[in-house]
């Protein structure tokens, strides 16, 4: 996403599937607070936020998604035209110990 994707108010899917809200928008970055489900309500509403406000830049404004459906087919388009190909664990470590062996 982009700082012009987002409004205050907003909640959105940032790293580990938590969801977040957004609290500020500026030019290049966005401010806001984690919606924890075990915490109080009172907690995010504001302002201000008992709930502690974190910057949000560029690079992490690109790792936010709307939903979770949208972070996972960002997930998995990632994985398909990723440069590494994906072996298996027993293939790396197969081709470690090789390379060990030639030398």
């Amino acid at each position: 996403m982009k700082p012009s994707d987002f409004h205050i108010g907003l909640e959105f899917v940032y790293l580990a599937g938590f969801r977040w809200r957004c609290t500020d928008v500026g030019t290049r970055t966005i401010v806001a607070i984690r919606l924890d489900p075990g915490e109080n309500p009172i907690w995010h509403q504001g302002p201000p936020y008992i709930a502690e406000e974190l910057v949000f830049d560029e690079v992490e404004l690109e790792r936010c998604h709307l939903t979770h459906d949208d972070a996972l087919r960002a997930a998995i388009h990632a994985a398909d035209t990723s440069a590494h190909p994906g072996y298996p664990h027993e293939v790396v470590l197969e081709m470690l110990e090789a390379r060990v062996d030639d030398y």
